[in-house]
């Protein structure tokens, strides 16, 4: 499993950034085999839309707190 996978894994307890982790794929993409490849970047899509909606949600309880 490459380093990307496994650093992935860890959820929330990562140290990785999305950002970091599609540099560091750009990187290396040419030297994984393509289903891999496509595995990676659903899993980074995945992660960033997450964090994208958790940021939303963060977002949305703060504006309807103000408005109380």
């Amino acid at each position: 499993m490459c380093l990307i996978c496994l650093e992935f894994e860890l959820g929330k307890n990562r140290k990785m950034t999305i950002e970091e982790a599609r540099k560091n794929f750009s990187e290396i993409s040419l030297t994984v085999d393509k289903e891999h490849r496509q595995e990676v970047l659903d899993m980074l899509d995945k992660a960033e839309e997450d964090e994208l909606m958790d940021q939303y949600w963060e977002w949305l309880f703060l504006v309807d707190e103000a408005s109380d």
